[in-house]
């Protein structure tokens, strides 16, 4: 059994449209924890974060976090901010290949200039805060902003199957 992909970046790098193009690449399942959590909840990120705070949302975050060793095969986008809990590293660690999507703050700025979704978008240099970590988790670094999704989905599958075969 291969281990999971698990996408890690910051929000607007592309991990929940390189998701579905790397499972339809590699029939692997997916999944995306912002939407588990939406889902669970009943209500947005964004919901979240302004009635419930975002300890709350963090804390659903590891609690799903606690769940990876359940699933295989699977290509997994995480939050933003999942993969910066300490309490998440290891456990992401030990469930998965983690490829960090990475792009500039300019590519992130216009990929998400009309998106309201987001309640942490305008914290200033939170991916200058978060790119160290993000780099230190990752089995494989890939920037997104000069390429098509498609080509990020064989990229990480053809490193993927190199590693795994």
């Amino acid at each position: 059994m291969s281990p999971n992909i698990i996408l890690i970046g910051f929000m607007g790098s592309g991990k929940s449209s390189v998701t579905h193009a790397l499972s339809a690449l590699s029939g692997y399942d997916y999944i995306d924890t912002d939407k588990i959590i939406e889902t669970q909840e009943a209500l947005t990120i964004s919901e979240i974060f302004s009635q419930k705070g975002e300890t709350y949302f963090r804390q659903g975050e590891h609690r799903f976090c606690q769940t990876l060793s359940s699933y295989h095969n699977t290509i997994i986008a995480t939050g933003g901010g999942l993969s910066c809990q300490k309490e998440n590293q290891d456990l992401l660690k030990k469930s998965g290949f983690i490829v960090y999507l990475k792009a500039s703050q300019e590519t992130i700025n216009a990929r998400l200039k009309n998106d309201t979704s987001r309640p942490l978008f305008t914290q200033p240099d939170l991916l200058a805060k978060r790119d160290p970590i993000y780099q230190q988790l990752a089995d494989l670094e890939i920037e997104t902003q000069d390429l098509s999704v498609q080509n990020i989905a064989e990229a990480i599958w053809n490193t993927y199957t190199k590693k795994y075969a």
